[in-house]
């Protein structure tokens, strides 16, 4: 090759990578001004919430901003479409929410059992609520076979080890989607089983035992909501767990 062909050689590949680092830079600033426009919606967001929250009630976060003092915890799933205080239509200041994929009280998650503790032994919540949800992802992705990374699946394999529970009864439903609710169904009752072992809870019930009076706390309650109605529906834990510490015939029907 001439020298002359080598200068046209190296002028051209110059050319490349000038234009290369162009494209980049535009992609970069295409991808920042989405960050921005993104956080800007968001904002603005906030703003027409203000203003609506303030039309409806002026006192509104005067009254929000006073303290804290839930008388119920919420484990809901990760998942927007369950507002916790929304679909039950209640205060912010009535409820203590935590959120995870697949609404799950596992022993091992220092967040969760960090939430679980204030609540129980010094906020003193009097009722703590599991709520799943019918069409949900973790749930699903425990019905197929594992393809994530590794924190996520250690996470749905707590799931798993619901389904594995329930194989039989998995498999004599047909419908993808009635698994699916099914499992859903079956995983907050597990959740429930699981908050009972909390220490915690467990010396908190104690604490307030009195025999013959329904006033052990927390009580455990497990719901799942139903996306396209809004309707929740208690699952019967009474009959799952033998969950109150009285004969049946001492067993108010207690909300």
């Amino acid at each position: 090759m001439s020298d002359q062909e080598q200068q046209q050689q190296q002028v051209q590949s110059q050319g490349e990578d000038h234009n290369n680092a162009n494209q980049a830079t535009r992609q970069d600033n295409e991808t920042a001004g989405q960050a921005q426009r993104t956080i800007d919606v968001l904002l603005q967001g906030n703003q027409d919430w203000v203003a609506r929250m303030k039309a409806k009630n002026s006192k509104f976060f005067e009254e929000t901003g006073k303290q804290h003092d839930p008388d119920v915890m919420w484990i809901g799933c990760c998942d927007a479409r369950v507002p916790a205080n929304l679909v039950v239509n209640q205060s912010v200041k009535r409820l203590f929410v935590h959120r995870n994929i697949a609404n799950q009280v596992v022993c091992d998650d220092a967040n969760c059992m960090s939430a679980i503790v204030y609540a129980v032994t010094v906020l003193k919540v009097k009722s703590v609520v599991v709520c799943g949800h019918y069409d949900c992802g973790g749930v699903r992705a425990a019905l197929d076979e594992p393809r994530f990374g590794e924190n996520l699946e250690n996470w749905i394999s707590h799931i798993r080890e619901v389904r594995q529970q329930h194989t039989a009864e998995l498999e004599a439903i047909q419908d993808p989607n009635d698994r699916v609710r099914f499992l859903v169904e079956r995983n907050v009752i597990q959740q429930c089983k699981n908050l009972l072992k909390l220490a915690a809870v467990e010396q908190r019930r104690f604490g307030t035992e009195e025999v013959g009076d329904f006033s052990v706390e927390p009580h455990i309650h497990g719901v799942v909501y139903e996306p396209t109605t809004g309707k929740l529906t208690r699952l019967n834990l009474e009959e799952e767990l033998g969950l109150w510490p009285f004969a049946p015939e001492n067993q108010p029907n207690h909300p």
